[in-house]
């Protein structure tokens, strides 16, 4: 549950300006892939590519490896241009129309005034005719009067119908439209990469967590066993090593270790069990007497009770083998 609401808040954020991007831009991709594509398989398949964009954004902000991150990025990058390019042809159709009518105008215009002449002097043919005084053309003269009402009408629709050139706020109409898609795309792209990224963060606080656990278990069992084996040992194996070795005459040392030093070597021999695993794998690995080891650990404790602990000489031959020559120091200070 906490690893779903980390993933629920990293995409608060990305997945709901997504969502607004991509409407925006396939209510506008949609109609051209209906016109030019399928009518029924083009949404489908604008949807189709406007997902595998934002996978493919995604995918690459969540690689760590420079190649799959350089590849997605190039299929995200072609995917969002092949939708972008709908919307914007819809935006741009009717300004280009535009200035297709406009530059076909004057030709138009050319050819009605062509026909107009031509009408004018098939009337003014027929007139003469009638008025030299053959009869018969009035249907014809009716006919060519109403052919020239009809193209002198269209020519004035014609000029009436559209200014010569597109006016400069319907280009910059235009123009913002085509800005605000390109920004929605761009915008659309980034929050699908910053979803990747907020999802690798997450995976990477996840198996962080998992690993620091696993290491504190580690050395909460390591503590443990040491406590445990502590124990047993002062009751009942301490005494039993005790039997079991042979009486040793102390041999008094040259020098007489200090506290310092005592407390330095307890350190090191507790940090060498725990890499050990065990105080008995320890001392068999090492040589080491158990009893010693044991006495060691607990030196200043078995002191305060006048029970007996491990020797100076002892603890200066552990000394000497454990520590280094600068960690050693007599009582008194001398080194």
């Amino acid at each position: 549950m906490k690893k779903l609401a980390q993933i629920i808040t990293a995409l608060a954020l990305p997945i709901p300006v997504l969502a607004c991007c991509e409407v925006l831009l396939q209510w506008h991709g949609w109609t051209f892939w209906a016109t030019y594509f399928d009518p029924i398989a083009g949404p489908g398949l604008s949807l189709t590519l406007a997902a595998l964009a934002a996978s493919w954004w995604a995918v690459a902000a969540w690689s760590r490896s420079w190649l799959p991150r350089l590849a997605y990025f190039g299929l995200g990058l072609v995917a969002s241009l092949v939708l972008l390019a709908g919307p914007l042809y819809q935006v741009s159709a009717p300004i280009v129309q535009a200035h297709e009518a406009a530059k076909a105008r004057p030709a138009e215009l050319a050819s009605l005034d062509a026909a107009i002449e031509a009408r004018r002097t098939e009337l003014d043919k027929y007139l003469n005719i009638t008025v030299s005084g053959r009869y018969g053309w009035h249907g014809r003269i009716d006919d060519a009067r109403t052919a020239l009402a009809g193209l002198e009408a269209r020519r004035v629709a014609l000029v009436e119908s559209a200014p010569a050139t597109v006016s400069w706020q319907r280009q910059a109409a235009a123009g913002l439209q085509a800005v605000a898609l390109i920004l929605l795309q761009i915008g659309a792209a980034s929050m699908a990469a910053l979803a990747g990224r907020r999802l690798r963060a997450v995976r990477e606080v996840a198996t962080k967590t998992v690993s620091e656990i696993r290491v504190k278990d580690q050395a909460d069992t390591w503590a443990v066993e040491t406590a445990v084996e502590s124990s047993f040992e002062a009751p009942a194996a301490i005494e039993a090593v005790e039997a079991a070795a042979p009486d040793e005459t102390p041999i008094q040392p040259a020098i007489t270790p200090d506290d310092v030093t005592i407390g330095r070597l307890q350190r090191e021999i507790t940090k060498r069990i725990n890499l050990a695993g065990s105080a008995r794998k320890f001392c068999d690995s090492s040589g080491v007497n158990q009893r010693d080891v044991s006495w060691l650990r607990n030196h200043f404790d078995r002191l305060k009770r006048g029970e007996p602990t491990v020797s100076d000489a002892k603890i200066m031959e552990l000394a000497g083998r454990f520590l280094a020559p600068v960690q050693i120091q007599a009582a008194g200070g001398q080194s």
